[in-house]
């Protein structure tokens, strides 16, 4: 089992381990999204936050129509003509955070997402889309 805390504006993923002896901390941490309890909080409609296993991205859903997609670690490189400097130190920033919107083509309510590594699968009461990621 795994439960997501946010701290500060970071969102921090920790598996609760079901065996614990008394030198084991009864769970473990697996993973931080950097600033993601910033974005999760800016969503007011939404319903669902899942990750994969992968921990290479993150997906909130409203109630209807829109998926919001974020993803850790986007190089800089990919941004054409820019270099991209920490303010506070100077230091050259090398990877950011992006988020995409989806909006699904119908206005459904969504009652399920599941992700895996390479996909996203969405449930609404008519259709089911699958999005490569």
């Amino acid at each position: 089992m795994k439960i997501y805390l946010q701290i500060m504006v970071d969102g921090l993923i920790w598996h609760i381990n079901s065996i614990v002896s008394n030198d084991q901390a009864p769970w473990t941490h697996e993973a931080t999204l950097n600033a993601f309890g910033y974005v999760q909080a800016s969503k007011q409609s939404r319903k669902f936050i899942s990750t994969p296993n992968d921990y290479s991205y993150a997906i909130i859903s409203d109630t209807n129509t829109h998926l919001y997609i974020y993803k850790q670690n986007s190089p800089t490189s990919n941004l054409s003509g820019s270099s991209l400097r920490n303010r506070k130190s100077g230091k050259l920033v090398e990877n950011i955070a992006k988020q995409h919107m989806i909006s699904l083509e119908n206005h459904n309510e969504i009652l399920g997402l599941i992700t895996t590594n390479e996909r996203t699968y969405i449930l609404t009461d008519d259709q089911l889309f699958i999005i490569t990621i």
